[in-house]
C-alpha cells in the first residue's frame, strides 16, 4: 500500500502592528519586518515546527514550516506547512485549535539563526486560550480535501495544559484504531 500525500497548508500567521507577546513590553511589526522574516526563513537551517501552545523545547512537532511569505495586498504574513500529522490534522478540522500562535527569535539573540531580523521559532496551535493578535480569521483545515486548509494566527498564552491535552486526545485515537501497545510505543 502507498504511502498516503503528506498533508500541507497555506496559513495566515501574523499581520504588522503592535502586540504584547507573553513575557514582556509591546513590540511593533512593520509590513518590512515581516517581509524580512519570509526572506530570511531557512528549513534547512532552522527549521520551524508547528507545536501545541507555546513549549519551551519546541516539542513535539506536528508539523513543519517549508517557507513563508508576505502578502502585501492582504498586509499578512502566510506560513507553508508541510508533513502535518494526519492525527493532529484531525483534531483542527473537529475545532480544537482556532487559533495559532507565532514565536519568534529577536534580532539581537544570541541563538538566533539569522542574527538581525526576526526570525521564526515556532507555529503554536492554540485551543482555548486568547490570541494576543486580533483581527484575524479562526484556523480550520478542510474537512474534503486534507491537503487544503485555511488558518489564522495569534501571539498567544496556553502551552503545558494544551500539549497534555493533545497528547492525550493524539493516545486515546491511536488507542482506539490501533491498540494500547502501539498508542504506548508511538508516544
Amino acid at each position: 500500500m502507498p504511502d498516503p500525500q503528506p498533508l500541507t497548508a497555506r496559513i495566515e500567521v501574523f499581520r504588522p502592528g503592535t502586540f504584547r507577546p507573553m513575557d514582556g513590553e509591546p513590540i511593533t511589526y512593520t509590513a518590512a519586518e515581516l517581509r524580512a522574516i519570509a526572506d530570511a526563513y531557512d528549513p534547512e537551517i532552522a527549521p520551524a515546527p508547528v507545536v501545541v501552545g507555546h513549549p519551551d523545547t519546541d516539542a513535539p512537532a506536528f508539523g513543519w514550516v517549508e517557507s513563508f511569505d508576505y502578502d502585501p495586498q492582504a498586509e499578512r504574513l502566510y506560513a507553508n506547512l508541510h508533513e502535518i500529522e494526519p492525527q493532529f490534522a484531525d483534531l483542527v478540522k473537529a475545532g480544537r485549535f482556532r487559533k495559532v500562535s507565532m514565536a519568534y527569535f529577536a534580532p539581537g539573540q544570541a541563538h538566533n539563526p539569522v542574527p538581525g531580523t526576526w526570525y521564526p521559532k515556532h507555529v503554536g496551535f492554540l485551543g482555548a486560550a486568547a490570541p494576543a493578535v486580533s483581527g484575524l480569521k479562526n484556523a480550520k483545515f478542510s474537512t474534503d480535501a486534507p491537503a487544503a486548509a485555511v488558518f489564522t494566527s495569534a501571539f498567544g498564552g496556553g502551552g503545558l495544559e494544551e500539549t497534555a491535552s493533545l497528547l492525550r486526545l493524539l493516545r486515546d485515537l491511536i488507542i482506539e484504531k490501533f491498540g494500547l501497545e502501539d498508542a504506548d510505543r508511538a508516544l
